[in-house]
């Protein structure tokens, strides 16, 4: 926390040199500072208000397979994810966060199809076939599709840069569910995640980690 305080300040620092090194770029830099300041106000009141679903709680989520399909022209998304995760208890549903205007179309569990209902409280809540027992190691995948909600934080937005699309997502602390299924509870650390981009052949696509392959 305090790193992050840190580089802020030096931000903010720099900032207010340069305004008042060019006057003529006084106004936009102030404003630019404001806009910095309210950003920072919104993380910090959705981070102290935020409560993780209880929903979620019984299982320990490992790794996920991330697979989207993208236009950057335009504001949807068609993604498959894949969830390894161990239960926490016995269990015969299980519920991943994802917001209500998301369309799920089939959930599969090592190829079988399960019945699941989706469009409530922002859950997405899968019926397991049999009960798992605790400490045992399961997958789900989760196929979907929408028009990402913006939470006000900027989790999924289309824009443009220089009149070429770009689109981007900025999950922290708390938008994932705007546009995949996941466990939004910052406690539960995922081991590992694999990122699958698909889109035309014009544009680039970036992600945290490291970069194995373009086909």
């Amino acid at each position: 926390m305090r790193v992050t305080k840190f580089i802020f300040s030096l931000f903010f620092l720099i900032i207010s040199t340069l305004v008042f090194s060019q006057d003529i770029y006084l106004n936009r830099k102030t404003q630019d500072v404001k806009d910095i300041q309210i950003l920072e106000q919104k993380a910090a009141a959705r981070t102290m208000n935020f409560r993780a679903n209880p929903n979620t709680e019984n299982y320990d989520l490992k790794y996920h397979r991330l697979e989207w399909t993208v236009d950057p022209a335009v504001e949807f998304v068609d993604g498959i994810v894949t969830s390894y995760f161990v239960a926490k208890s016995d269990m015969n549903t299980i519920t991943f966060d994802l917001t209500d205007n998301m369309n799920v179309t089939q959930v599969l569990q090592r190829g079988v199809a399960l019945s699941f209902v989706n469009g409530s409280d922002d859950e997405l809540i899968i019926t397991l076939p049999t009960t798992l027992l605790q400490n045992t190691l399961d997958s789900l995948t989760v196929h979907y599709n929408g028009v990402p909600q913006n939470s006000g934080f900027d989790s999924f937005q289309v824009s443009t840069h220089a009149g070429i699309p770009i689109l981007g997502t900025l999950s922290e602390p708390y938008g994932a569910k705007d546009w995949w299924p996941c466990k939004q509870d910052l406690i539960d650390k995922i081991d590992s995640i694999d990122v699958y981009v698909t889109h035309d052949s014009q544009y680039k696509a970036a992600s945290n980690g490291l970069l194995i392959s373009e086909i």
